[in-house]
Order: structure tokens, then C-alpha cells, then sequence
């Protein structure tokens, strides 16, 4: 059994969502990222026999917490020079060494970039508190990826709030 605790993780972004060799990975900046689901809304309607119910569609949201880094090459300064682009963000949470497979699989997300905050407190490092919606549900990579996964022009357009 190979239960997730991390300790170090592989987060890497690219984009337009492409190929993974372009991606550039952003792991000492980061410290936490987690998807999380948003399950749909149920919607009730009251026949005169009996009332129907349909759960809505799920959607998906990287979380990431950080040190803001504002030099070249930093994912703050990446953040903001791209809101509003569409990225493709690769998450290996059992460690950046860890091979993708069934018992240690990553994430897969196409999303949308925000700019994190700028500043903070005295004496403190200065933290960003981000959430990147996904445009369609994350994969699940039990392979490692070498290239765009099969998506198509609809999966890029964002989900429906």
C-alpha cells in the first residue's frame, strides 16, 4: 500500500497546454498544492407524480500555497505575467523522483492561471494563496507522461461554475 504523505512533490506547469518537455517545474516555491473536487449541485424537479433529482457536474481546482518569488524564473512573477492563460499543470505529490503508476499516480490539470497576492507581513516571508480552476477533470497518470494527452478544443473552454 502506498499511502500519500508529502514530503516533496513535482509540480511543473507549461504552457500553451502541450507537450510536457516544455514544462518548467516550480517545486521550491510551492508549500502545498491539492486538487479539489467541487461536486455539482443537485437539481430537484416536482412532477405531479414524483420529483426528479440530477446531481450536476463536478469541477476541479488546483490550491497551491507559496513563497512569493518575484525574480526570473520565480512562480509568482510567472503567475501574474500569465493570468488569464490556459496551462497545463503536472503534479507527481509522491515525490519528484516517484514514477507514475497505479500505486503512486499524478495529476493531469488544464487550467486557468491567477496571479497569487503581492506583499505580506513584517518579518515574514511573503506567502501567495492561489486557486487555479481546471478547464475539464484532471487525468489520472498512472503513465508517465511524454506528451499532450488526447484532449480536444472543447476540454480547453472553462467549466461551467
Amino acid at each position: 500500500m502506498a499511502r500519500l504523505f508529502i514530503k516533496d512533490a513535482s509540480v511543473k506547469f507549461v504552457i500553451p497546454p502541450g507537450p510536457v518537455a516544455g514544462a518548467v517545474e516550480y517545486n521550491c516555491s510551492l508549500k502545498s498544492i491539492e486538487l479539489i473536487s467541487n461536486p455539482g449541485d443537485t437539481v430537484t424537479y416536482n412532477t405531479l407524480c414524483d420529483t426528479i433529482q440530477q446531481q450536476g457536474a463536478s469541477t476541479y481546482e488546483l490550491h497551491a500555497v507559496g513563497v512569493q518569488d518575484w525574480a526570473t524564473g520565480g512562480l509568482s512573477l510567472f503567475l501574474w505575467q500569465n493570468a488569464g492563460q490556459v496551462a497545463r499543470c503536472i503534479v507527481q505529490a509522491h515525490g519528484k523522483s516517484a514514477a507514475f503508476a497505479a500505486a503512486t499516480p499524478g495529476m493531469d490539470a488544464t487550467v486557468v492561471l491567477v496571479e497569487g497576492s503581492y506583499g505580506g507581513e513584517a518579518s515574514q516571508f511573503a506567502e501567495f494563496d492561489v486557486t487555479l480552476p481546471c478547464t475539464t477533470r484532471p487525468l489520472l497518470l498512472t503513465t508517465t507522461p511524454t506528451a499532450d494527452e488526447a484532449r480536444t478544443e472543447q476540454d480547453l473552454e472553462p467549466a461551467a461554475a
